[in-house]
């Protein structure tokens, strides 16, 4: 378990949400989480739907649990994604509980296009860069070094 604000047990140390229709974005958020997983400080613990999901239980409650039990929510946002009302229901629900629970830095957007949505203006993401050298691959790393 991933320890958080206040030395809360989180069950993951991340989630990611994507537009699972959207291959470019599965792409960016399977390469993610492998690298995080294999890679992170601790043997870090993602979430990810199509791997995790419980079966049986509501989307609703899937989404609720993972967002109250991940120490981060990683965004991945493209053009697509933010067409599809499944997924701004993720990302508003994500807000929506982040800010309600004070955990306002816990928010990762990663940009995979020149997207802005209006309710991310006030936090710092990051365009995916697939080269493991870059300064994405550094940056991503560091959320987990405190």
């Amino acid at each position: 378990m991933a320890e958080g604000n206040e030395n809360h047990q989180y069950e993951y140390d991340f989630c990611i949400f994507f537009e699972e229709n959207a291959k470019e974005d599965r792409a960016v958020a399977i390469d993610i989480l492998e690298y995080l997983e294999k890679n992170g400080d601790g043997h870090l613990k993602g979430y990810i739907e199509e791997r995790d999901a419980i079966l049986g239980k509501t989307h609703i409650s899937n989404l609720d649990d993972v967002i109250t039990n991940s120490r981060f929510v990683i965004v991945i946002l493209s053009q697509e994604a933010l067409q599809r009302n499944w997924f701004e229901f993720k990302l508003h629900a994500s807000l929506t509980h982040r800010l309600n629970s004070n955990l306002r830095n816990t928010i990762i957007p990663i940009y995979t296009g020149h997207v802005q949505p209006p309710s991310l203006n006030t936090i710092n993401g990051v365009d995916y860069d697939a080269d493991r050298q870059s300064k994405f691959w550094i940056k991503l790393q560091l959320l987990f070094k405190n």
